[in-house]
């Protein structure tokens, strides 16, 4: 075609966290308050065909402290780390408790399903700034928000306009 340069982009790296330790790996035997946890698998199938490379890790703990340390571990190899589930008004959500001390925005975007979302920047533990986004625990809520706020994020990262 006669170009001398071509603009290219890498594959952004998506870290996808589902929370909750009523959650468990598909397939396994459910006990009394436990679900199976479908959203890794949802955002991570939309990540890859975002363009991304996915890579999905267990978060099933309640606990802020607990999250907060998997979570800078994560950021120290992705461009983008997604959350799903605990950032409600619950009477305790892990994301929201966790990352409020850490900067990140918890808004209710004027949508159904979908409404509470989180959104910022982690620090990874050379100091650079990873982007998260948080979205809702309802698999149905994860999976409208992630193509409205998370896919154009992506391609974005990939150099589209």
């Amino acid at each position: 075609m006669g170009h001398a340069r071509v603009r290219l982009h890498r594959r952004p790296t998506v870290a996808v966290l589902a929370t909750g330790s009523e959650l468990l790996p598909a397939g396994a035997p459910l006990g009394y308050g436990q679900i199976p946890d479908s959203n890794s698998m949802l955002v991570t199938q939309l990540a890859a065909e975002a363009g991304a490379i996915p890579e999905v890790f267990a978060c099933h703990t309640d606990t802020p402290e607990s999250f907060l340390a998997g979570l800078r571990t994560l950021a120290d190899n992705a461009d983008l780390i997604v959350t799903t589930g605990g950032v409600s008004a619950g009477a305790f959500d892990v994301v929201k408790a966790a990352l409020l001390r850490e900067g990140v925005r918890f808004e209710k975007v004027a949508m159904q399903p979908g409404k509470p979302q989180g959104y910022g920047m982690v620090v990874d533990s050379a100091g650079r700034r990873v982007p998260i986004i948080c979205l809702p625990g309802n698999p149905v809520s994860s999976f409208v928000t992630f193509l409205l706020l998370v896919r154009p994020f992506l391609l974005k990262l990939q150099g589209a306009t």
